[in-house]
């Protein structure tokens, strides 16, 4: 009997140990994705060999990023993480290149008054919106857009080469594809070839190029679907 207790108690237990900490807030760049936690905390993730992830970091984290006071914002360049904050100078870990953050691409893909547009240059082949519910957000990459729809669900379109569609096929495609596993979306986030998704649970899903770990650590190159990630 007592041996009983014990199993079951341990197995109750570990839900509890493995469950990620609940995330506030995502932001991501070409080679880091940050996550602000609910308790305050920022955590970052991806390539380290510049700085990027804060003194403390160590592989590709995720490692927490020092700051004091409130955060607004975090903007994240080609070779560093800065955190604007409230009425203190910005503080930015890495190695902060002006020119060469200057020449990152803008958004693929906007919101102009709630209708959809995106560089001809980046999408020659325009996507098909027919019959899709409203868009809330847009989050785009290097050559493919994921949207966010009122109803908290996502799809995705352009490039598929790193299954930044979050499908197998490597076919690239106009019409936005449901990103499948991905409910109760309250925010997106895309750089790159990569892209994460915020759920009404706090929760953080990712799929797309992970060469970097920016996306979920130790998961491989690739992302063919949306993986939990553990901030």
């Amino acid at each position: 009997m007592l041996l009983l207790v014990a199993s079951s108690f341990a197995l109750a237990g570990c839900p509890k140990k493995n469950k990620p900490p609940p995330v506030r807030e995502l932001y991501m760049g070409p080679h880091v994705t940050c996550a602000q936690l609910e308790s305050g905390q920022l955590r970052c993730q991806g390539r380290s060999s510049d700085g990027a992830l804060g003194p403390a970091a160590s592989a590709h984290g995720p490692s927490d990023v020092p700051f004091q006071g409130s955060l607004l914002d975090v903007r994240i360049g080609e070779r560093s993480v800065c955190l604007v904050l409230a009425g203190a100078p910005s503080t930015c870990f890495g190695v902060v290149d002006p020119a060469l953050d200057a020449k990152a691409p803008r958004p693929a893909c906007t919101l102009v008054a709630s209708k959809l547009e995106c560089d001809p240059a980046r999408f020659p082949v325009p996507p098909k919106l027919d019959g899709l519910a409203p868009i809330a957000e847009v989050a785009s990459g290097r050559a493919h857009a994921c949207l966010r729809f009122t109803s908290k669900t996502v799809a995705c379109f352009g490039d598929n080469t790193n299954a930044q569609l979050a499908s197998a096929r490597a076919e690239p495609s106009p019409v936005p594809l449901p990103v499948q596993g991905v409910f109760g979306a309250e925010q997106i986030v895309a750089a790159g070839d990569g892209t994460c998704a915020r759920l009404t649970d706090k929760t953080v899903r990712c799929w797309g190029k992970n060469d970097d770990e920016r996306l979920s650590v130790g998961r491989g190159d690739v992302l063919n679907v949306p993986a939990p990630v553990h901030f």
